[in-house]
């Protein structure tokens, strides 16, 4: 009404921010689902990775791998993903592991365990805080169902006031966005988390 935004940009911008807080409450159901894993001290590991603790980081490989039956994948940042460069010795790195580490700063795959990388985010409005913690790995079955359900309970609802004359007295409208959702985590199957000191 007062011209200060277009009305389509400012439903595009209600969008966006639903789909930034579902974003969220995402991340937030698969980094805190390690604290609901029955078995936490065989599956949730700390330490940096160096060759004293390559044995410890492999077992852990082995023990997700294991209790589902299935080949893994290492998942996290870039940065986190970097981490796994101390513990490949440049005396048995292949060459095309070498040329991986120069073109792309880390590994392609872990001793034939691939890695695959999630990108980073900023948080909303602040590039001062990252959303993905860049000290932790996450170890996961290949055949891992979903465990991060996400339910939408029906449609958006906008309430609209000030339509009738004389429902706000400078004959403005105001707009109210509704939406119910929610995040819950279920955990089938076993996974595996590497904390960096």
């Amino acid at each position: 009404m007062t011209n200060r935004v277009d009305y389509t940009e400012l439903t595009d911008k209600i969008a966006e921010a639903f789909n930034y807080k579902i974003q969220e409450l995402c991340f937030t159901g698969i980094y805190g689902a390690s604290a609901k894993l029955p078995n936490n001290t065989q599956f949730v590991k700390t330490g940096a990775l160096t060759a004293s603790t390559k044995e410890s980081f492999d077992t852990l490989l082995e023990d997700v791998g294991t209790a589902n039956r299935a080949e893994v994948v290492i998942m996290g940042t870039r940065m986190a993903l970097k981490k796994l460069n101390a513990l490949a010795d440049v005396d048995w790195k292949s060459f095309s592991q070498r040329e991986s580490v120069a073109n792309t700063g880390r590994l392609g795959n872990y001793e034939g365990t691939e890695l695959i990388e999630i990108p980073q985010r900023f948080a909303l409005n602040d590039v001062t805080k990252k959303l993905i913690p860049n000290d932790e790995l996450l170890i996961f079955a290949k055949n891992q169902e979903k465990f991060v359900w996400f339910t939408d309970k029906g449609e958006t609802e906008i309430t609209e006031e000030g339509q009738e004359k004389g429902d706000l007295a400078d004959d403005s409208r105001t707009y109210e966005v509704q939406r119910e959702m929610a995040v819950a985590v279920n955990l089938p199957r076993y996974f595996g988390v590497w904390k960096f000191n």
